[in-house]
């Protein structure tokens, strides 16, 4: 198969451009992305290119309209920056952050690293991001068109013993705009957060949350969005029957 334009010019110039540095060309690629739909002709343009991208094949998983099977991962677009272009580059939903109560930096640098061989990267951030708040106010001004994730992770700085009440933050300033909530206690950049797969930690968290989210979602009068808990693949435990129930 021939390469694509990516392939073969925008993503070695992008490399070459920033000096072989993964995360500067993430910041650029998603800086780009973020301002073409800022103007009106960067937004007709989107809609252009929604048109010819967008495959419809809609399926619906917990109650959520899904227009297609291929969405975003948390990662990519943490702070919710560029929201109106991944619609237009055909995903049928997109998971921000990961969030957390408190703005952070995340890692130092170098965090982010090519991988040649199969053109993908390997990161260790460690949650950088600008925190539950920030986010809100973004997606307070969103109408993407399509379901959004939250992903939720601890702020690096709470200790574990009030690492619910920090996930608890997040969720009472994000709900109102999630689809459905994943609650990060997978990622290994932040010191101490797979202890939470633990099986009693892991289900107080998600007992807290769970009924946190139907609490918020009755007092706004609306269906409450599902949670979901992210779990390693190569973790040697499963979570207990009982965290399972109370997500």
């Amino acid at each position: 198969m021939r390469p694509s334009v990516f392939d073969r010019l925008v993503r070695p110039t992008l490399y070459q451009t920033h000096g072989g540095d993964a995360e500067r060309v993430h910041e650029r690629t998603l800086a780009l992305l973020a301002g073409a739909g800022r103007t009106a002709a960067g937004a007709q343009a989107l809609e252009q290119v929604r048109r010819r991208t967008l495959v419809p094949d809609p399926v619906r998983v917990f109650g959520i309209d899904f227009p297609n099977r291929v969405g975003l991962a948390a990662g990519m677009d943490k702070n919710g920056r560029a929201l109106p272009a991944w619609g237009a580059l055909g995903f049928g939903h997109v998971e921000v952050g990961t969030v957390t109560a408190r703005p952070q930096p995340g890692n130092d640098r170098p965090r982010m690293f090519a991988l040649d061989a199969s053109d993908g990267v390997l990161n260790r951030m460690g949650f950088n991001n600008e925190g539950a708040d920030a986010l809100a106010r973004r997606l307070q001004q969103a109408r993407p068109g399509y379901p959004i994730g939250i992903s939720l992770g601890k702020s690096k700085v709470t200790p574990l013993a009030q690492a619910t009440e920090d996930y608890l933050t997040s969720l009472r300033q994000l709900h109102r705009y999630a689809d459905y909530v994943a609650i990060n206690v997978s990622s290994p950049n932040t010191p101490g957060l797979r202890s939470l797969q633990d099986g009693a930690a892991l289900d107080e968290l998600l007992q807290a949350l769970v009924g946190q989210t139907r609490s918020l979602a009755a007092a706004g009068g609306r269906a409450p969005s599902p949670c979901w808990s992210r779990w390693p693949p190569t973790s040697p435990t499963r979570p207990s029957p009982s965290c399972s129930r109370s997500a």
